[in-house]
């Protein structure tokens, strides 16, 4: 994992750097589950830290910690399923997507006013005569 780590704390871009750990997994699928086993039988730090430092690189690329630790997680699982890189890599990639943002509340008044606008542009719409509008 060290070249991933590397990476981590580079410029890679995040589709090089989920590829490099996807990559690794891959490579020798045996050590890799066995890593993360040695982890959980003997709380080993070394281990920890090694994703902690790929989850700083992913959340620096994404944006938040949180997204950091989604984007670990897919990608952990994704390693240890098999499931296609491609797909993974754009499951990851769509979380640097911001997200879209909520309408801002309108008081009564805004509200009041944007419904009279829609009002005077149906009362408009109607007082055209048939074959005044164009269908195409």
């Amino acid at each position: 994992m060290k070249p991933v780590v590397e990476m981590a704390e580079g410029d890679a871009g995040l589709d090089a750097l989920c590829s490099a750990y996807l990559n690794v997994a891959a490579d020798d699928p045996g050590t890799y589950r066995l890593m993360f086993w040695l982890m959980s039988a003997e709380n080993d730090n070394a281990v920890r830290d090694v994703v902690e430092q790929i989850i700083a690189g992913l959340a620096k690329r994404l944006g938040s910690t949180e997204k950091g630790r989604v984007a670990w997680s897919v990608l952990h699982g994704a390693a240890v399923l098999g499931a296609s890189m491609d797909e993974t890599i754009a499951t990851v990639r769509a979380m640097a997507k911001p997200k879209a943002t909520r309408r801002k509340k309108l008081t009564s008044t805004e509200e009041s006013d944007q419904k009279a606008e829609r009002s005077e542009r149906v009362d408009m719409i109607d007082a055209t005569e048939p074959e005044d509008v164009c269908l195409l």
